[in-house]
């Protein structure tokens, strides 16, 4: 059994604790700098949530996924690590490790996980089961990785 670290200061009003990791991010650049500006570099930079919507911005039809959001990986942190998906809509994690050792998002609230890959891979999460507006706390589930920072929220919105 995984046992996530207590250091969650504040608590969203559905009583999910908000990941202390997202404030410290806010204010540092992060690692994975690449040098261009777009918005998702921003986004990624700076540790705002962040979504990516198809182009044509419509809702999601049943059974298709439309929406993909990418989350990074490195020692130990996710960028961003507070991410956004409208209810009862399917979409897809794309995580990507850009760290030397081997991570994974796992979602204990939900039973979901990526695979586990290791430097330089990529991995796909299609999350077609409709979620709810709430918040979903996700970590990392390799050794210490939580421990150690890998914490991140999903939150679900209408």
């Amino acid at each position: 059994m995984i046992v996530l670290p207590d250091i969650y200061p504040a608590f969203g009003a559905d009583s999910v604790p908000i990941p202390y990791a997202v404030d410290v991010v806010l204010e540092q650049s992060h690692p994975f700098s690449t040098g261009h500006s777009s918005s998702t570099d921003h986004a990624l930079s700076t540790g705002h949530a962040f979504s990516i919507s198809s182009p044509n911005n419509n809702p999601a039809k049943t059974g298709t996924v439309e929406q993909t959001i990418v989350v990074l990986a490195n020692e130990y942190a996710f960028v961003p690590n507070v991410i956004e998906a409208p209810a009862n809509q399917p979409f897809v994690i794309e995580l990507r490790n850009q760290g030397r050792e081997a991570h994974n998002i796992t979602f204990k609230k939900l039973d979901l996980k990526t695979e586990t890959v290791e430097s330089g891979q990529t991995a796909k999460l299609v999350v077609n089961q409709p979620l709810a507006k709430g918040r979903y706390p996700f970590y990392c589930s390799v050794g210490d990785h939580a421990k150690r920072g890998m914490l991140g929220v999903l939150v679900v919105s209408n």
